[in-house]
């Protein structure tokens, strides 16, 4: 093999490596307005409190992937449960972790279970996956600040994660990925 040869496997490589889990580097965004992205949000919990799970489950798969905690946290338990989809403890747990960031106690509890659950084998995809779904959908990834406050009325602390937003802005920039299939995914 010349050394041409060489660079080429170099890189061929790479991308092999990088399309197990179809890492593409991202370099489109797709604007959402604060509006959308919320009531998005909103209309995806509103679908599961009236179990409609398959509705329910492709919008949080939607809104998961720009950056919400709470999606990732609902979207990790659905496939943990079945919910709209068939079980799936690496994918939930990939969820669970990426929502677990937030240093919410709850999600991090509820990852932890289903880590601990796994074999090792299993434990580790699962891990590989959650840090994957972190670089890509993690807080620094879409620019997500969480924070205690006092809750209205009470003085009992509670965790909320927001999007970092100026003053003005009317809309969020989601990087948008190729998924394996060739197909463009906001956020995924």
């Amino acid at each position: 093999m010349n050394s041409s040869q060489h660079g080429i496997a170099a890189v061929l490589s790479l991308c092999i490596a990088g399309a197990a889990f179809g890492a593409v580097a991202s370099t489109d965004t797709q604007r959402i307005s604060i509006n959308e992205y919320e009531l998005s949000i909103q209309q995806a919990s509103n679908l599961y409190a009236k179990e409609e799970f398959d509705a329910a489950f492709a919008g949080f798969q939607k809104t998961a992937r720009w950056g919400d905690k709470y999606s990732q946290y609902v979207l990790g338990t659905m496939y943990v449960m079945g919910l709209g989809t068939p079980i799936d403890n690496v994918e939930g747990y990939a969820w669970l972790a990426a929502a677990a960031e937030s240093k919410k106690e709850k999600y991090q509890e509820t990852a932890d279970q289903v880590i601990n659950a796994l074999n090792t084998e299993t434990r580790k995809a699962a891990q590989e996956l959650a840090d994957h779904y972190i670089s890509r959908y993690g807080m620094k990834a879409m620019k997500v600040n969480c924070s205690r406050r006092k809750s209205t009325g009470s003085n009992r602390m509670i965790r909320t994660c927001r999007r970092s937003h100026s003053l003005g802005q009317t809309h969020y920039e989601i990087p948008v990925y190729a998924d394996d299939d060739g197909n463009r995914l906001a956020g995924g």
